[in-house]
């Protein structure tokens, strides 16, 4: 038989797209998508290496491109530097040296002459990199407090009470939570765990809800029960209608006593004595409301910053010193006199307070510009002995307990952020080919990709990532871009962006983004005196206007404890770019969408929108002229796991849209209606291949299809986790 041949150019068609293919992946696997996968890598503490690799390869196929290369060395450098390597000094040596001009030879500069300033040699040692939402430690060190949520979460939520040890892992758990028949949702569940002097008890909250409150009403208890498994507990204070709640923070170091926050909305926080014995109050000192103890930049929910004193006789903690301020300073406060004291009122944000083995020393975190150092001032009853020392200028953990030999225990949170990930668009099957930080992610006609990179706080840069050689440009702003996905100009000239709230002192407003100058205007504000305007909008076919939901908010009916009112949709609006008019479009029939989310997709000769209504009792997909003419549900299901994700394919034949949660798959269906079918996208299949071991593909925070149809971005988060670190010695090292 005769081998069968392909047509000669079909073969050439073969061919083309076979180099197109192998252009592509070269292009993904330059030195700025290197240096993005290494970035990614830095974040997890156990891909460190593959990090260092990663920039030294950046670094070396960068070229002419002396920015990056200098940004690849600089990472690198500072990898080493976490790794405790001894050739870290030289690296950044060698960073200055070469890009002095730059950036990063700047940096490199700075951060060998914080290290001149600084005790050498401390080099925190990592003990584990798995700790689920850490709480306490025991005095020895040994073990740790936590609770263990009963499924991954990208924030820290309730979970078992357990004990884990510290060096082997093993988890030993205290107190289970109580969830409903069906497994939903909590009933009841532990807070906020503290360990005895001796190790052997552990005082807790204990929070009911719904079916396992009495009378339904939420309530919370103070709880102490053994350290041990089987152990059962008991009450000291409730059950109490919350709020207010009573947050347990130390024991006396006698074991009789615990002492409380208590906080009830309106108020400021009170501090209690607590008896062990049969549970009665004592009342210690009261705050102003803006004292309320919260620590704003530290990566630890819920460990608060009231330390005891090993004696039992003065509490340090970190406020703020007046309403509006932003810098925080550490008090201590006698709990037999009641008398207060600063002790540390260095400008920054002054929090983590640590006390030594005997209490002549306290160790404390100083944050300013977003950089953290750990600093250490005597303390002699009560009152700073001497100007404090810094210990260590990098500092990115958060201190949590001294163990009696000195050791300074720290936990530092893994990152837990936004990701984008790009994948190819096969109904076979639709594999994952690039993954960097960011979020909101919005492809342009001339396949670039705007989206938001965070930083430290509330700095959110836009990025402009051109797709065909992974080449970015970043555009800052003071105060930061919001997190809504910015719109594309048609020419691709500009954004359409928001800014991040209470930066512009007339409100929130829509601005535009000059790309090729990096200029920010002002266009128009967000909301009018009659209505609200949605911040999610779409910019017309001849970049003319701007089109964006609005409408109101309204009372709940029935009303709904703890809503006041919510929103509810009724029309589209037409915003002229140049003069900030407004033009209604359509009024949306039966009163509108309440209650929902509502997505949004201009169709590519644009003429027609698709919206995407999320609602919880019903999940409607709609097509409708942009004059509010030919309205038509193409899909409607009553099942509740839907997202408001929906994009026109190129051509304009067909919508695609997301389904599903826990996992979820990405739908094709005509724009006609129809049958939706499955377009390949499938986050069960992928989630091994992401080099992310956190990373939670239940969640889709944003979604985007290429202008050629094969691609589509998305954005997802990571889950936190924890390092748990300890400087060795560190009193003895100090006495040097």
């Amino acid at each position: 038989m005769k081998p069968v041949r392909m047509p000669l150019a079909r073969r050439l068609l073969a061919l083309m797209l076979v180099g197109a293919a192998v252009m592509t992946a070269r292009a993904e696997q330059g030195p700025r998508d290197l240096f993005e996968r290494a970035r990614l890598a830095e974040e997890n503490v156990r891909t460190l290496g593959r990090a260092l690799e990663l920039y030294r390869q950046a670094a070396a196929e960068a070229g002419t491109d002396r920015p990056l290369a200098s940004e690849a060395e600089l990472r690198a450098a500072l990898v080493l530097e976490r790794q405790g390597m001894p050739e870290a000094r030289e690296a950044l040596a060698a960073v200055a040296r070469t890009y002095g001009d730059l950036p990063a030879g700047r940096a490199a500069s700075a951060r060998l002459a914080e290290e001149s300033t600084q005790a050498p040699g401390l080099i925190p040692r990592l003990i584990r990199n798995d700790i689920n939402f850490p709480r306490a430690f025991s005095f020895d060190g040994q073990r740790a407090l936590m609770l263990v949520p009963d499924t991954p979460s990208r924030f820290p939520s309730p979970g078992s009470l357990a004990v884990q040890n510290v060096a082997t892992g093993e988890l030993t758990v205290l107190v289970q939570t109580v969830r409903t028949a069906d497994g939903t949702r909590l009933d009841a569940w532990p807070e906020n765990p503290v360990f005895s002097p001796d190790g052997r008890q552990v005082v807790y909250e204990w929070h009911t809800t719904g079916r396992a409150a009495p009378g339904g009403q939420a309530s919370a208890s103070l709880r102490v029960i053994a350290a041990q498994p089987g152990a059962q507990p008991r009450t000291l204070i409730g059950p109490t209608p919350r709020p207010p709640f009573d947050v347990p923070f130390a024991w006396s170091s006698d074991g009789q006593s615990i002492l409380v926050k208590r906080q009830q909305p309106g108020a400021g926080p009170q501090l209690l004595r607590v008896s062990v014995a049969n549970g009665e109050i004592q009342h210690l000192a009261s705050f102003e409301q803006y004292q309320g103890f919260a620590e704003p930049g530290i990566d630890v929910s819920g460990i608060d910053g009231l330390k005891l004193s090993p004696d039992g006789q003065t509490l340090a903690y970190s406020v703020s010193d007046r309403p509006g301020s932003q810098d925080r300073y550490i008090y201590t406060l006698n709990t037999v006199t009641r008398e207060q004291r600063p002790v540390v009122t260095m400008a920054g944000v002054n929090v983590r307070p640590t006390w030594s083995p005997d209490g002549s020393q306290l160790f404390f975190v100083n944050e300013q510009s977003g950089r953290r150092a750990l600093w250490v001032v005597g303390v002699r009853g009560g009152t700073a002995d001497g100007d404090p020392r810094l210990v260590l200028a990098d500092f990115q953990g958060s201190p949590i307990d001294m163990s009696v030999t000195g050791d300074l225990y720290s936990v530092r949170q893994q990152y837990a952020g936004f990701v984008e990930s790009v994948a190819e668009r096969n109904p076979a099957g639709s594999p994952i080919i690039q993954t960097f930080l960011g979020q909101s992610g919005i492809w342009s006609r001339g396949n670039k990709l705007a989206f938001i990179r965070r930083g430290g706080g509330d700095v959110a840069d836009m990025i402009v990532r051109d797709m065909s050689t992974g080449e970015e440009r970043t555009y800052r702003r003071p105060g930061g871009f919001a997190a809504q996905s910015p719109s594309w100009l048609p020419d691709d000239s500009g954004l359409i962006v928001s800014l991040n709230a209470n930066v512009d002192p007339e409100g929130p407003a829509f601005y535009r983004l000059d790309l090729a100058s990096g200029n920010l205007v002002r266009l128009f504000a967000k909301d009018t005196a009659d209505h609200r305007r949605s911040a999610g909008s779409l910019v017309s076919a001849d970049g003319r206007s701007l089109y964006m939901l609005v409408g109101s908010r309204v009372p709940f009916d029935p009303p709904t404890p703890g809503f006041a009112t919510r929103m509810l949709w009724t029309g589209m609006v037409a915003i002229d770019l140049a003069t900030g008019a407004e033009r209604p479009l359509m009024t949306f029939p039966g009163g509108g969408f309440l209650a929902g989310t509502v997505g949004m997709a201009l169709s590519p000769d644009g003429q027609t929108l698709a919206l995407n209504h999320v609602h919880p009792a019903q999940w409607r997909l709609i097509t409708v002229g942009i004059d509010g003419s030919n309205w038509r549900e193409i899909h409607t299901d009553n099942r509740l796991a839907r997202l408001d994700a929906v994009r026109w394919t190129p051509d304009g034949q067909s919508l695609l849209f997301i389904e599903g949660s826990g996992t979820w798959r990405m739908m094709r269906i005509p724009a006609t209606g129809g049958t939706a079918v499955f377009d390949g996208l499938d986050s069960a299949n992928f989630a091994g291949t992401v080099p992310l071991p956190t990373y939670e593909v239940a969640n889709i925070a944003n979604f985007d299809v290429s202008p050629d149809g094969r691609r589509v971005v998305f954005g997802s988060r990571t889950v936190p986790t924890y390092d748990v670190t300890v400087l060795e010695n560190l009193l003895a090292y100090l006495m040097r």
